[in-house]
Order: C-alpha cells, then structure tokens, then sequence
C-alpha cells in the first residue's frame, strides 16, 4: 500500500469518475445504499467477457443448466460478491413472479456490509427489464 494515499471505498465505477473520491464515514446509509445499487446495476448489466480487464465480469445466464435457478442465483451471487468490495457476502432467493412463466422471475438479494463501523443487513430485487438488462430495486 502507498503511504498517506486515502483509501477510498466507493465502488469502481465512481472511482473512475472525474468525481473527488467519497469516503463513506459519516455518510448516511441511504447515500451507501444508493451507490450500491448503482454499481449493482453496473456490473450485473456488463456482459460476461466484454470487460478487457475483469473478462469474467457480469453474469452469463446458463444454457440447458438442470436448475436454471439455482445457477442463475449462483452466478449472480459470485459476480456481486467478487465485484462489489463493500458486500462481505450475497445470499439470493429466486422468486417466480408467475405460474405460467417460470423463467420470468425475480432475484431477491439479502447483502451484509460494514458501515460506519456496524454491520448492516442491505436487501435489493433484481429482475429482468424485457431488454436483456437487469432492473435493480
């Protein structure tokens, strides 16, 4: 590590931004909330391979997987988790929207982070937008 550089902890995104660097202390858990789902709408909308330096950024959809689900949840959560610094760990729930179309569901997404110096508890929805995007609440 370089001496007295500040370490910044927004997300890659905002760091690449002309933007002055945030420092998360004494920033309300809204605004970390806010820059969270930002770069989770990022990095979960990046095709997979399309990133010269992070190739394996952004989420393939598996084709013919037994479970579309379960790896569906699987790859999501890895990608956020090896993404996004400021969650420590992604649990994730698929729920089919509806019983005519089983594919056509959303990812509930339950993310532990550190803030201020506690442990908060962060939860979004994810769910396709119709063009080959995700929409993250």
């Amino acid at each position: 590590m370089i001496p007295d550089r500040e370490r910044t902890t927004g997300s890659l995104f905002e760091r690449m931004e002309a933007s002055p660097a945030r420092n998360w202390q004494g920033s309300s858990i809204h605004a970390l909330r806010q820059s969270i789902r930002q770069n989770l709408r990022n990095i979960l909308n990046t095709r997979s391979g399309s990133c010269r330096g992070a190739p394996e950024l952004g989420i393939d959809e598996p084709a013919g997987a037994e479970n579309f689900r379960e790896s569906m949840s699987l790859a999501i959560a890895q990608c956020i988790e090896r993404y996004e610094p400021r969650i420590s760990h992604a649990e994730m729930q698929a729920v089919v929207s509806s019983a005519a179309s089983p594919l056509d569901m959303t990812f509930h997404i339950t993310a532990r982070v550190t803030f201020n110096e506690t442990h908060e508890v962060l939860e979004f929805d994810m769910a396709p937008n119709g063009s080959q995007h995700y929409r993250v609440d």
